[in-house]
């Protein structure tokens, strides 16, 4: 199975990158996504926003891709924001029960903690 999956990336402010996820994150897709990370991450971004509206797929190897992502960030000082996984993502982080480690935001709004850590880069 062929996974579509364009990548854009958009950078705002001097530590924050938000990313948007089209289509598939699985066995296939999961390493692309991994280094535009860890490159964002060496050049500074320590805070990571992944918009999630448009992803219609994960697999095991996308959740550990979140998961070890999320764990450099936070060693960093920074964050992963998960922001508005539709329904089916959601049951698999409820069902694998990493909707308790990784940060949810939803409709674009993220929430009081995060507004600090994101202010003058336009997420305040």
């Amino acid at each position: 199975m062929k996974s579509f999956f364009p990548l854009s990336i958009s950078v705002s402010g001097e530590a924050v990158s938000r990313i948007e996820l089209k289509g598939e994150l699985d066995i296939y897709t999961s390493p692309k996504l991994s280094a535009v990370l860890s490159d964002l991450l060496e050049q500074g971004c320590i805070h990571i926003i992944l918009d999630l509206s448009r992803l219609q797929f994960i697999d095991s190897a996308g959740l550990v891709t979140l998961v070890r992502h999320n764990e450099n960030a936070v060693r960093a000082g920074g964050s992963l924001i998960l922001l508005n996984p539709g329904a089916q993502l959601r049951k698999v982080l409820r069902l694998t029960a990493l909707d308790r480690h990784l940060r949810i935001e939803f409709n674009g709004v993220l929430n009081k903690e995060t507004a600090p850590q994101m202010k003058g880069a336009g997420y305040a």
